[in-house]
């Protein structure tokens, strides 16, 4: 039962980070979008893309976190999805 748990957990924790890149890559495209078609200017742009490419970070870290805890568990003999 412990190992169900830890799975559904590790299996929450990582919908909920690969969520959020996806959430940040469709605000990436969608102001390239707002650029090209003359809706944004460039120092907007540029604001909206740093502020965005820092939010990537919070996923990427909570992905690497859940495959630090699954090794070093030695759930599935060590061996984790790749993220």
């Amino acid at each position: 039962m412990i190992f169900t748990l830890f799975a559904t957990i590790d299996s929450v924790t990582l919908l909920g980070a690969m969520s959020g890149l996806l959430g940040c890559a469709i605000v990436l495209l969608k102001n390239i979008a707002d650029l090209e078609h003359d809706l944004i200017n460039t120092s907007d742009f540029m604001k909206n893309i740093s502020l965005a490419s820092k939010a990537v970070h919070l996923p990427l870290q909570l992905i690497n976190h859940v495959q630090a805890v699954c090794r070093s568990s030695g759930r599935l003999g060590g061996k984790c999805p790749e993220g």
